[in-house]
């Protein structure tokens, strides 16, 4: 009985190993919907998560929900603190937020981190501008 369930075992492995089919030497491409995330494009997949809560905490911005912006940024700040661009998403949820001086605490950020990328800080110091106070010129009392 005991070599009666080796036998078995045994002309089951060949059995399966024979509908193996040998190796493909075929490179199968993925189609570009495999991996796809909520309509993400698959440059931002290859770019990391921080790009991609940068894209969603921009989307969800443009559709004025602040508080679902706020929480993609912060958590795309978890994974590229350095990340200008996220500094720079985060400036303009607090804008909108009307918290100016959290969002000017931002760009300040935001500058620190945007090294050569001129777009960048030309939209960095334009948001900047917009959200500082103006200073008003007052007379000096003469005496």
């Amino acid at each position: 009985m005991k070599y009666f369930h080796y036998s078995i075992l045994i002309i089951s492995s060949v059995l399966l190993s024979a509908c193996g089919g040998g190796i493909n030497t075929q490179t199968n491409s993925m189609p570009a919907s495999v991996g796809a995330v909520d309509g993400v494009s698959p440059t931002v997949l290859a770019e990391g998560p921080a790009a991609i809560l940068k894209q969603q905490g921009q989307r969800q911005l443009a559709a004025g929900e602040l508080n679902d912006a706020n929480s993609s940024l912060e958590r795309a700040l978890r994974f590229a603190p350095q990340d200008a661009g996220v500094w720079y998403e985060f400036a303009l949820v607090r804008k909108a937020q009307k918290r100016p001086a959290e969002a000017v605490q931002m760009l300040k950020k935001a500058t620190v981190y945007a090294g050569g990328n001129k777009k960048l800080q030309e939209r960095i110091a334009r948001l900047e501008a917009e959200l500082q106070p103006r200073q008003v010129a007052r007379p000096q009392p003469t005496s």
